[in-house]
């Protein structure tokens, strides 16, 4: 496993051995500093559904090329479960609003561009999950 930090400027960091990733990982122990420093967007729907997009902190990498290090996952409705992974915060950001826009029905799956537990396609592919 490889950890990563990220700045509040959402630069990226590492990777780190355990040891000097722990330090780190305490002060985002602090919800108010995660929130501030990890969350790249969070989108309520309807009550029932939640699009949530955050840096991962750790990584576990099985398909080489860059490390996923954010991630967006579906709470509840038709997508409950889904999630999306990325290299950077830019990606993270649009496809966090992509992610939305799908759940809203305002654009249309593409499929095997999504993961769901695990990976379908090769997660080195830009992101296509929904158009």
């Amino acid at each position: 496993m490889r950890y990563y930090t990220i700045d509040e400027q959402h630069v990226v960091h590492g990777p780190f051995p355990f040891e000097g990733w722990v330090e780190w990982a305490k002060r985002m122990e602090n919800l108010l500093e995660f929130e501030a420093v990890c969350r790249v967007g969070e989108t309520h729907i309807d009550g029932d559904c939640w699009v949530s997009t955050a840096f991962m902190r750790r990584i576990n990498s099985f398909f080489g090329g860059p490390p996923k290090l954010f991630e967006t996952m579906v709470f509840g409705g038709e997508y409950d479960g889904y999630e999306w992974r990325y290299s950077t915060w830019a990606e993270a950001a649009e496809g966090h609003r992509r992610v939305v826009d799908l759940v809203m029905g305002r654009a249309r799956p593409v499929y095997g561009y999504w993961l769901r537990r695990t990976p379908l396609v090769d997660p080195n592919q830009p992101f296509r999950g929904v158009r």
